[in-house]
């Protein structure tokens, strides 16, 4: 009887040492993706704001491209009344 409580013991012992060990591994684990998640939003967020910058930038190149054009029209009306 004392053996088999001894060894019932023991068993439990080494369960209790497995289970804390898996725990401590899922722990890891999920701070390691956590991590990685807070990574991937800062690099989303980065990649948001470069998206609008270079929006921003091709809604100001197209204004001026047509006010170029305007300019080249009235040049083209001003040559013509030359003529």
């Amino acid at each position: 009887m004392q053996d088999d409580f001894g060894f019932k013991l023991k068993e439990e012992a080494m369960l209790n040492k497995v289970l804390k060990e898996t725990v401590l591994s899922k722990v890891v684990a999920i701070d390691k993706l956590q991590s990685g998640l807070a990574s991937s939003l800062r690099i989303q967020d980065v990649m948001r704001n470069e998206i609008q910058r270079v929006q921003d930038e091709l809604s100001c190149i197209t204004h001026k491209a047509k006010q170029l054009e305007l300019q080249v029209s009235k040049m083209d009306e001003s040559i013509d009344e030359i003529q």
